[in-house]
């Protein structure tokens, strides 16, 4: 028997914010699938309120006209990532800082 992973992702507004946007309207498709993959650990790991907006947008997402938009948006909806590819994410790399 797992546990279920317990954690909760606070991203303050202002970031939150920036994320979304770049999720629905970044000119380069690149920063886009960038957004929509962290809008995933919003949607499974966030607040309530910053969660339930990240699932409203993933949504709209995934009727995209652009089809690696849509799947990629599918894709966060439906799949949890894990905490340790958070954890992996998040580590200080050499020449990082």
């Amino acid at each position: 028997k797992q546990e279920k992973e317990k954690a909760v992702i606070y991203l303050p507004l202002s970031r939150f914010k920036e994320i979304m946007q770049m999720a629905s309207s970044a000119p380069d498709r690149r920063f886009r699938l960038e957004a929509i993959f962290t809008l995933s650990y919003i949607v499974h790991y966030g607040i309530s309120k910053q969660m339930s907006e990240s699932v409203k947008l993933l949504r709209t997402l995934s009727k995209s006209d652009d089809q690696i938009i849509a799947k990629s948006a599918k894709f966060a909806l439906k799949n949890r990532p894990g905490l340790q590819e958070l954890e992996e994410r998040n580590k200080p790399r050499p020449g990082m800082f």
